[in-house]
């Protein structure tokens, strides 16, 4: 029963992506167009809360071992990504180019990479 809810809520996600950036691309600036798109991104705004809530609840299994392994592992893909992220402002010639500001997407995606998987732990994985 759970894999046929699944299966909905990915196939509806995926319509609706797919409406969504019809209604983008077209520029349909009707009050249904509108609320499918409100609606829409209100689904994402509560699928993304439902997965921080997910992985701060199965943060609490890690052991101190795995939570050390996990910090090592953001503090390295942050610090390199922000490198390139600064390297590449300089290749490119950009003003600034060690701009705090910038650093909230290398950041993001370190967060992503190292916690990712606790999204998908079952109860007997922890």
């Amino acid at each position: 029963m759970k894999n046929i809810a699944g299966i909905m809520y990915y196939s509806l996600f995926f319509i609706g992506l797919i409406f969504t950036l019809i209604f983008a691309n077209k520029g349909l600036d009707s009050t249904f167009s509108f609320a499918f798109v409100s609606g829409f991104l209100l689904l994402l705004f509560l699928s993304c809360i439902y997965f921080i809530i997910k992985i701060l609840l199965n943060i609490k299994s890690l052991t101190l071992n795995q939570w050390a392994r996990r910090m090592l592992r953001f503090l390295l893909l942050a610090s390199s990504f922000s490198m390139v992220c600064c390297g590449l402002n300089l290749v490119l010639h950009r003003p600034d180019p060690f701009d705090v500001s910038r650093l909230g997407g290398p950041i993001g995606t370190a967060l992503t990479i190292t916690f990712w998987d606790l999204m998908f732990l079952k109860k007997a994985e922890k």
